[in-house]
């Protein structure tokens, strides 16, 4: 079986701990943060680092979305270079956000026009 990859986009600590664990089980794991920091010790934990978010998705079992507002999610998910540009289809994207529920459905709405469930 290939190995399944896992992104990140936005990379605190507990992403940090998330990808650790992945690591260790066989994942491979792919991220991208603006904070050069929190890329260096996502690298260092064994993870591949992308200088922008289309990168992430290409190839990605699921995303791991960690992101404060509405507004930056729907840049990374459908601006240009968004990880929907590369996503598959049977892909997962797991929110982690304190988003309104509103928008979350809003988002949910996006990725279903785009055929992401």
């Amino acid at each position: 079986m290939a190995t399944q990859t896992v992104g990140f986009l936005g990379v605190d600590d507990l992403c940090l701990d998330m990808a650790s664990s992945l690591v260790r089980l066989g994942f491979r794991v792919q991220g991208f943060d603006i904070s050069n920091s929190a890329m260096d010790d996502f690298v260092k934990l064994g993870g591949s680092g992308c200088s922008i978010p289309v990168e992430v998705g290409k190839g990605s079992a699921a995303i791991i979305l960690t992101v404060s507002d509405y507004k930056h999610a729907y840049d990374l998910l459908f601006g240009a270079g968004g990880i929907t540009e590369g996503l598959p289809n049977d892909a997962v994207i797991i929110l982690r956000s304190d988003i309104s529920p509103e928008n979350t459905e809003k988002l949910q709405k996006h990725l279903k026009g785009k055929m992401i469930l």
